[in-house]
């Protein structure tokens, strides 16, 4: 309390108009500071659930709720496969079912075998009378699909001389010799179908190379996984990357195109450490493009310069994530990612549900 002493009235009302403003200053600022306070404590909470779900809740982004985002989904969620349903058609007056199945479906594209099962030439006797019987007819019984394992053959190539006898007298002898089509790997006895397997299984079914390798020496062949690491390789470099520069050029041609990068740990690399982080860079075209191309580009970097030195003077629309390097690429339309953008609601939806039952 501010006391009046020998101030006069009008001296003794300024000083307390002063000491209100100031303690009004003083309430403002710290109605702000609790303010900035509550929505600090609210963030850490927020991280708090979040952090938790992230350690003891499930990792996908999947949620139940029954409102509008389930909307794009109800026929995914209402669907049910049920009995096979017969085409019916009609057939003079009656309806019919068709005789085509899902089973004929199914199994239309692979080459038919038919079977005809017999009875031994000497027991083609009528059990009635005695007399040799005669095929009159034949009954469906079933059909089944035959797997029949792979079998290794080894080809060899000779290539025939040809001579000319007429030159041959003159003493001036003329030869040719049979066209012998060219290896796949020179000096190697890989085949085009030999490397191919070894290139599905590793890269489509993936079955890495010491599993293949005990399924090649099972079928007979000592084919080490060294020697298939070198297939794969020579062959990415005689053929496939050729065949990733058209798609790289084809590629460009698009209007909208993704990208992405995400850490590799390399095993093994010349003048690399084993503890650096290399970056496997991914490039894809739109989801409604009719042409599906995805390119792989491994660097060591994870710098701007990577997909700025890949997409060249690309200047369409190029759909990413937030990080800064893709600032450099300053002649692209740049696209925000809608699932980063649903994550946030992904995890709002968390934080709103934990605080609900807490």
């Amino acid at each position: 309390m501010i006391e009046k002493g020998n101030m006069t009235d009008a001296e003794y009302i300024a000083v307390l108009e002063k000491e209100i403003r100031k303690r009004d200053k003083k309430i403002d600022k710290l109605e702000v500071e609790n303010e900035c306070l509550r929505k600090d404590n609210h963030i850490f909470l927020e991280a708090l659930i979040l952090s938790k779900h992230k350690i003891f809740g499930a990792s996908s982004e999947r949620t139940e709720c029954e409102d509008q985002q389930s909307f794009f989904n109800e026929a995914e969620q209402e669907y049910a496969e049920k009995t096979e349903e017969p085409v019916k058609k009609d057939v003079k007056g009656y309806v019919r079912k068709s005789a085509k199945t899902k089973r004929d479906e199914i199994i239309k594209n692979i080459a038919t075998e038919v079977i005809t099962c017999t009875i031994p030439e000497n027991e083609q006797i009528c059990p009635r009378c005695g007399s040799k019987m005669k095929v009159v007819g034949k009954k469906y019984v079933r059909e089944e699909v035959e797997l029949i394992p792979a079998k290794l053959v080894v080809k060899k190539y000779y290539s025939n001389t040809y001579g000319c006898k007429k030159c041959e007298k003159k003493n001036m002898p003329v030869f040719l010799h049979g066209f012998v089509p060219a290896p796949v790997l020179p000096h190697s006895l890989a085949s085009a179908s030999t490397a191919a397997w070894v290139i599905y299984q590793k890269y489509v079914n993936a079955v890495p190379l010491y599993r293949q390798e005990k399924d090649w020496e099972r079928l007979g062949y000592a084919l080490s996984r060294t020697t298939m690491a070198n297939w794969i390789i020579r062959c990415s470099e005689d053929y496939f990357s050729k065949f990733v520069a058209r798609l790289k050029t084809e590629m460009l041609k698009e209007k909208i195109l993704h990208c992405d990068e995400t850490y590799v740990k390399v095993l093994k690399e010349r003048n690399v450490s084993s503890e650096s982080k290399q970056y496997m860079w991914v490039y894809r075209t739109g989801k409604h493009s009719d042409r599906q191309i995805v390119i792989y580009d491994y660097n060591k970097s994870r710098s701007g310069d990577v997909p700025k030195a890949f997409l060249g003077d690309y200047d369409g629309y190029l759909h990413t994530d937030g990080y800064s390097g893709y600032n450099k690429l300053n002649k692209v339309t740049h696209c925000n990612c809608l699932a980063h953008v649903r994550r946030k609601f992904h995890e709002a939806i968390i934080v709103d549900s934990r605080r609900q039952h807490s």
